[in-house]
């Protein structure tokens, strides 16, 4: 359940997106009607109780010095995101060393540069495809017992954000009733975590993109390019996506067992610990919360870092400009074909960065030196009626 969120920066700004099952995906179908129907509830956002983590934990930000094993030079960053609001998911002095770091850097690298909007309008187009007569929806779940407890679950969210008006509380459970199945579940997931829930839920009722810590980077650093191509993230988000017919026909072993699991699914310990910034900490909560198949998760994971170490690889050979990698938590350190693993098999080696990484701890790189890359971010388009929603898979 967690693995996913380590994984895919996967954003889809569309407006018709993929349902992603055990994905962590807000990927809003029918945004447009969806946000015309939710805004004349903006008005109640501010009677959403709001949580905040207090346990600020003396952990490291996941943040290490690339460096050539031969030489011994110090060649590049790696960071190791989590697909969430950097305030909720980081400490004060956690993130202050990654912008740090992104001072000493000239070019920034995501898995994806989602402020680039051909990026955004490639995206867009791979989920225009989406058939929404295949949606699946609360109804069809065919298990009484839990499809009536979704029901009575949606009925609590909206009650609990409603509590003084029963007709608009009414009115939202008839809203979320109607949302494709996964969708609900990632709504719920969320209302399930009081660290993001207030986020999550202000922002969507202002219609703005709750803010993702991939994307923070790449605007306060240099960006430059993108470790992957569009239509490899497509395609892993169809991956995620079952059709109806599939979804009835594996119910009783796959989807239903799953499904139930995801109801009660919250993002709180992940942000706690990897906020606190032990690895291994973070490491058992994604292997011991993981449900996907081995299939699912080579793709996910393994192929996608060959791939991707590849072209860091080829990055750090031809530039001489000193450059960060943004990409999930998970891609860096987990498994046997992790992005530490074959960036060593490739002759370069990942020092983590234990204390506060202080600025210009390298030699200062400004504007002028950093020649030929962006000096200033790009302007994000916005593609949610007028607003963008980033459809995340958290530490891919």
């Amino acid at each position: 359940l967690i693995l996913p969120f380590f994984l895919l920066s996967a954003l889809a700004p569309a407006s018709k997106a993929s349902q992603l099952p055990n994905s962590g995906v807000i990927s809003w179908k029918n945004q447009d009607s969806l946000l015309n129907r939710i805004l004349p509830f903006r008005h109640l956002a501010a009677n959403n109780e709001t949580t905040n983590s207090t346990t600020d934990c003396p952990g490291a930000p996941f943040l290490w010095i690339i460096s050539e094993a031969d030489s011994g030079h110090d060649v590049g960053f790696a960071v190791g995101t989590a697909h969430l609001p950097p305030d909720i998911i980081m400490t004060d002095a956690a993130w202050v060393s990654i912008h740090n770091a992104l001072d000493d850097s000239c070019a920034v690298y995501g898995e994806l540069n989602m402020l680039d909007p051909e990026t955004l309008e490639k995206l867009a187009a791979c989920h225009a495809e989406d058939d929404e007569s295949d949606s699946i929806v609360v109804a069809d779940v065919p298990d009484a017992e839990l499809r009536n407890g979704i029901t009575a679950t949606i009925n609590d969210i909206a009650v609990a954000q409603f509590p003084d008006s029963s007709e608009q509380a009414s009115s939202f459970a008839a809203i979320l009733q109607d949302l494709p199945l996964y969708d609900l579940v990632q709504f719920i997931q969320f209302f399930n975590t009081p660290e993001y829930r207030d986020v999550f839920f202000t922002s969507l009722l202002a219609g703005d993109n709750p803010p993702v810590m991939d994307i923070e980077i790449l605007e306060e650093g240099r960006p430059a390019g993108a470790l992957e191509d569009v239509q490899t993230q497509c395609d892993l988000l169809d991956l995620y996506s079952p059709t109806k017919n599939e979804f009835l026909e594996n119910f009783s072993d796959v989807y239903g067992p799953q499904l139930r699991e995801e109801l009660s699914f919250s993002l709180s310990r992940l942000i706690a610990e990897y906020r606190c910034g032990d690895l291994d900490d973070v490491t058992k909560v994604v292997l011991d919360s993981d449900t996907t198949s081995d299939d699912v998760n080579k793709a996910l994971l393994n192929d996608r870092n060959v791939q991707m170490a590849a072209k860091i690889t080829e990055i750090l050979q031809s530039s001489v400009q000193r450059p960060l990698f943004a990409v999930g938590l998970a891609h860096w350190m987990i498994g046997n074909k992790s992005l530490a693993i074959l960036l060593e098999e490739e002759g370069y080696l990942l020092e983590r960065v234990t204390e506060t990484y202080e600025a210009h701890t390298m030699e200062d790189l400004t504007d002028q030196t950093c020649s030929g890359t962006p000096s200033a971010p790009y302007f994000v388009v916005c593609l949610f009626g007028g607003v963008t929603i980033l459809a995340t898979i958290m530490i891919f």
